[in-house]
C-alpha cells in the first residue's frame, strides 16, 4: 500500500464507483476540484481509496473520502486521513473540518474528530460537521 497524489480523472472515477454509484458521473465532480489536493491509496495495481482536501474561506476541508468495498477494514481510510492531517499541519493549519455521513460519525470520533453543530441534510443524506484540531 502506498499513498500518492491522484490525478483528477482518477479521483472522479473512484468517487463515482465508491460514493455515488447510483448517480450520474457529473455528480462526482465538485466545485474547486481543480485547485484541491487529492490523495489515494495504491494497492494491488490500482487505486483503492481516495480523499480530497480543499482550502476554503473556513479553512481546510476534508471531502469525499471513500474506499472500495472489497478493501474496507484494512486501515486505508485511517492512513489517508492521517496523511491529509499531516499535510495540513505542514501547511500550518490550526484545524481541519469535514461533513461526515451520519453512519460514519463514530469512525471519525474514534480518530479524534469532534462534532460541531447539529446534523443536517444534503443530497437526501444526513451529515454531521466535525472538526479535528491539529
Amino acid at each position: 500500500m502506498q499513498i500518492k497524489v491522484v490525478e483528477l480523472d482518477q479521483v472522479w472515477r473512484l468517487r463515482q464507483e465508491i460514493l455515488w454509484p447510483d448517480r450520474p458521473s457529473s455528480f462526482s465532480q465538485v466545485t474547486g476540484d481543480e485547485s484541491a489536493q487529492h490523495f489515494g491509496v495504491w494497492a494491488d495495481g490500482d487505486w483503492r481509496a481516495v480523499v480530497s482536501i480543499f482550502e476554503t474561506h473556513e479553512g481546510f476541508q476534508l471531502r469525499k473520502l471513500g474506499t472500495q468495498a472489497s478493501y474496507r477494514r484494512r486501515g486505508f481510510g485511517r492512513e489517508l486521513v492521517q496523511h491529509v492531517l499531516n499535510w495540513c499541519s505542514e501547511k500550518k493549519a490550526a484545524d481541519v473540518f469535514l461533513d461526515a455521513r451520519i453512519h460514519q460519525v463514530n469512525w471519525y470520533e474514534q480518530g479524534g474528530w469532534v462534532k460541531k453543530g447539529k446534523p443536517f441534510q444534503k443530497y437526501e443524506k444526513a451529515y454531521q460537521r466535525m472538526i479535528y484540531t491539529l
